[in-house]
């Protein structure tokens, strides 16, 4: 297969749903041991936590994001890989190697 297609198939191909599926329950477990371990009084534990949260969050949207390579407000340049293209659609065929058989 080329190059070309297998980045093609690759770019297209979505996020499976089990990882976006792990991503959630490992948000929702971590919401639950820092529930269960932080005691309730402390504000500081709040901040804390909501930072945690905010964290996990945006990481979960930039795997999103990365995942919708047309839609995502990321985008990857393809001029270096188009460059390549071009360089090796005129370089000059490799030379043979000649094997020799021991006698």
């Amino acid at each position: 297969m080329a190059v070309g297609v297998e980045r093609e198939a690759a770019h297209n191909a979505p996020l499976p749903t089990t990882v976006i599926m792990v991503l959630v329950i490992y948000a929702v477990v971590v919401a639950a041991v820092l529930g269960y371990t932080l005691p309730a009084p402390h504000h500081q534990h709040r901040l804390v936590s909501g930072l945690l949260f905010l964290l996990l969050t945006l990481a979960m949207t930039l795997i999103l994001d990365l995942d919708r390579a047309r839609s995502g407000s990321i985008r990857i340049d393809q001029g270096p890989m188009q460059r390549l293209v071009r360089s090796l659609e005129h370089a000059p065929p490799p030379a043979q190697r000649v094997v020799t058989q021991p006698h």
